[in-house]
Parts: structure tokens; C-alpha cells; sequence
């Protein structure tokens, strides 16, 4: 069928996120993006599709207004995680 998508047979292999190694200062912003890798090499931006995650939530929190954007609320390390499905 013409304009119709072509069916996602390949599987889906990591959901990669950028920068790997981002820095924020408290106050400020960072936007990440979600890039998904399939196995037959084929990757879609899927930073509008994905659950945004932080796993210090006194260090940084995701901003529920922007997709991807991360803001920096105190001094520290914390894992910034996408989880797709």
C-alpha cells in the first residue's frame, strides 16, 4: 500500500542516550535525546516516545514541561535512564 509504513520486523537492540556524560549546574538545564539502534542497523529518534527517569531525584529532576530536559537541583551524580515499552 502506497504512504502506508513498512511493519518494524527488525528487534529492537539498545535505547542510547546523549550526551553519555552530561554535566548540569544547580538551576540549570540539559536536554538529553533517546535514539533507539535496531538490530539490522536502522535507528529512530525516539526522544518524544520514551518514560524519562532520574535515579536521584535531590540531584537533578526531569522537566515535565520538555521532553528530554533535565534540571539540575543540587550538587552530586545521578543516572538519567529513558525506558521505551
Amino acid at each position: 500500500l502506497t504512504g502506508c509504513p513498512r511493519p518494524r520486523s527488525a528487534e529492537l537492540t539498545a535505547i542510547v542516550i546523549t550526551p553519555e556524560n552530561g554535566a548540569i549546574t544547580r538551576g540549570g538545564t540539559l536536554d538529553f535525546v533517546a535514539t533507539s539502534v535496531f538490530v539490522d542497523g536502522e535507528v529512530k529518534d525516539l526522544t518524544s516516545e520514551v518514560v524519562w527517569q532520574v535515579d536521584d531525584g535531590f540531584v537533578a529532576a526531569v522537566d515535565p514541561d520538555s521532553t528530554g530536559r533535565v534540571r539540575g537541583l543540587a550538587v552530586g551524580n545521578t543516572r538519567v535512564r529513558a525506558t521505551h515499552g
